[in-house]
């Protein structure tokens, strides 16, 4: 069942974009697009992860636009992240596409690298603005899905 909050607002910037042919579901995410600072609690990100469940997954996390921020406070919510996706989520997300990731988010993701395990390590994937379009097309995720993702 959908975010409430999301349905109506886009509180938690939380898209579930055209599942790919095989239903493969894509949730795309940006947190600087969210009315609400979704950084400061998982539970909003399990809201979120429930919703896909039993099917398989990508999640594209857009950090454009992204301020730097007090990394200490970050780290501790993105390990529970982590945490929370290797032992409930390992078996159903099959990527984590980063998308535009700022000089603070490169640093976040090197501080937790250490805490994935070798398969989300794989399923990890940092991509340049400029490589997006072919990198996600790649991935069977359509152009309609890929357009409103860059707009």
């Amino acid at each position: 069942m959908p975010c409430k909050l999301c349905t109506i607002d886009k509180v938690h910037s939380f898209d579930f974009m055209d599942p790919l042919e095989d239903g493969t579901l894509v949730i795309y995410t940006a947190p600087s697009k969210s009315k609400e600072d979704t950084s400061r609690s998982v539970l909003h990100y399990i809201d979120h992860f429930e919703d896909t469940k039993p099917n398989k997954w990508f999640w594209i996390l857009d950090c454009k636009d992204m301020k730097s921020m007090n990394l200490l406070t970050k780290y501790n919510i993105d390990l529970s992240i982590v945490n929370l996706i290797q032992t409930t989520y390992a078996d159903t997300l099959l990527k984590i596409y980063i998308i535009n990731p700022t000089w603070a988010i490169r640093l976040l993701i090197n501080f937790i690298m250490p805490f994935f395990s070798s398969t989300l390590h794989r399923r990890l994937v940092c991509i340049e603005e400029i490589d997006t379009i072919s990198i996600l097309k790649a991935a069977g995720i359509s152009d309609k899905t890929i357009t409103k993702i860059l707009e």
